[in-house]
């Protein structure tokens, strides 16, 4: 990481604990974007650090801000679907579908963060139970409680239709079995057949070493 730059410019989107590979105990592991002269074009790092042996790893990558808008389309119908990670970039809308592919309820993300697609639904249905009256959902066909109805029915099922659209181009859903997300913002996003579709919006620009 280039010294010249202060905390001011380094944000955060996204950390955990994780095992170390060498030792085997708790290891920090963060992922942080970096803005300043130095880098006009923001980069983004990833940080491996283990108190308890000493290893470190830092990556860097470039990030591409232009022309680089995606839609992830993403239909799923089995129960183990439920447990993918996905990672949102912050401002990242989340579309959940019925199952006519009509849209049951939309979501733009605050912040960046990893859910698993089970944990997701649930921070949608605590969305729609925190709206006041005149937020409430009220179309020919839904309301609140027949949204809430389709989340929890999609919990039960595992068939979950959804759209993530993001102008950075940077979220993520991961196949099931990718518990981390170490390594997979800096790879070509891969589509899998009938479950998982990355949609460039515009010309799209790839995360490069």
């Amino acid at each position: 990481m280039n010294k010249s730059i202060n905390n001011k410019n380094i944000k955060e989107i996204y950390n955990e604990t994780i095992k170390c590979a060498s030792c085997g105990h708790n290891a920090h592991f963060k992922v942080v974007e970096i803005s300043d002269k130095v880098f006009p074009e923001c980069k983004i790092e990833t940080v491996l650090i283990c108190y308890n042996c000493g290893f470190k790893n830092i990556e860097e990558h470039s990030k591409h801000m232009i022309k680089n808008e995606m839609k992830i389309s993403c239909t799923f119908k089995s129960k183990e679907d439920l447990q993918r990670r996905i990672y949102l970039n912050n401002k990242s809308r989340v579309i959940l579908k019925d199952t006519d592919k009509s849209e049951i309820y939309s979501l733009e993300c605050e912040d960046a963060y990893v859910d698993t697609l089970e944990t997701l639904l649930v921070r949608l249905q605590d969305k729609i139970g925190e709206m006041t009256d005149s937020e409430k959902i009220k179309t020919e066909t839904l309301d609140n409680v027949g949204v809430l109805q389709k989340i929890d029915e999609m919990r039960k099922t595992g068939v979950v239709n959804l759209e993530i659209h993001d102008e950075s181009g940077i979220s993520r859903v991961l196949p099931v079995g990718i518990d981390k997300i170490q390594g997979e913002l800096s790879k070509e996003p891969e589509n899998e057949d009938g479950k998982v579709r990355y949609v460039p919006l515009r010309d799209n620009c790839q995360l490069t070493e």
